[in-house]
């Protein structure tokens, strides 16, 4: 599905029915990350899972874009789909945009979800590896950044699967 939203069509999925759960990626990745938590949940939940600007199938205008901006996007992606509160989960880059959310339209977050993500911003040595392989993905695609690409990425990540109950 695609929606107009702040200026560029962003694409996302919707599956299921009840209260509405929003999920946000981790960069580089899409909505389509969140395929084994959409089938776990949408039988009691109204899943949705954006592809960001400039992610997956959604317009990639050129520019810098902020966590505010995505915030944005995602709230104008709620009014277009009739939704006044979500329960919100953001995964990494995911969780920035949630608090950035939760700071500028909180009153429509229900409950929030953070996974693999942190309050605090990163270091320069961090800094400084997120805009190399930001520019990685603007010149190669985003294929050459995919999570996996490198031992460290799996150190980080390997934990026991989620179960819902």
């Amino acid at each position: 599905m695609e929606a107009q939203v702040n200026g560029i069509l962003m694409q996302y999925e919707e599956s299921g029915d009840g209260p509405a759960v929003l999920l946000v990626h981790a960069f580089p990745l899409n909505g389509k990350i969140w395929q084994a938590q959409v089938a776990a949940l949408h039988d009691r939940y109204r899943v949705i899972t954006p592809d960001l600007r400039g992610f997956g199938d959604s317009e990639a205008p050129p520019g810098m874009y902020t966590m505010d901006q995505h915030a944005d996007d995602l709230a104008a992606l709620l009014d277009h789909l009739n939704l006044e509160h979500v329960i919100l989960g953001g995964l990494s880059m995911g969780g920035y945009i949630g608090f950035a959310f939760l700071r500028r339209h909180g009153d429509r977050v229900r409950a929030l979800m953070l996974c693999d993500t942190k309050a605090g911003p990163d270091s320069i040595e961090a800094q400084a590896a997120r805009e190399a392989n930001a520019r990685l993905v603007e010149e190669q695609g985003s294929a050459r950044s995919r999570p996996g690409s490198s031992p460290a990425w799996w150190r980080r990540r390997q934990v026991p699967n989620c179960e819902t109950s």
